[in-house]
């Protein structure tokens, strides 16, 4: 389930990498706003907030984007399923 002030993780795979298929961007955060259709994410350095990202929902629940969200001190890929039961209390 994916609930505010969840620490919360981004892995994207660049399009047009020249890198090769193993090259990815690893962000971690905390979810800080939550809607139908937008997940936002601050990022953290240092203990301090420096900026946020708004991914939209379709993004993950397509695979462009993973979202991965800690719940006892694991990380959970975040599945479509939990986006119908987020869709259902908002």
């Amino acid at each position: 389930m994916v609930k505010l002030g969840q620490k919360a993780k981004i892995i994207k795979r660049p399009n047009n990498s020249e890198s090769g298929k193993n090259a990815k961007i690893e962000k971690q955060g905390y979810i800080c706003a939550l809607t139908k259709h937008l997940v936002t994410i601050m990022y953290t350095k240092d203990g301090h907030d420096t900026y946020k990202e708004s991914i939209n929902v379709a993004d993950i629940i397509d695979n462009h984007i993973q979202l991965q969200v800690k719940v006892n001190k694991e990380w959970n890929v975040v599945s479509s399923k939990d986006f119908e039961i987020l869709m259902r209390n908002v």
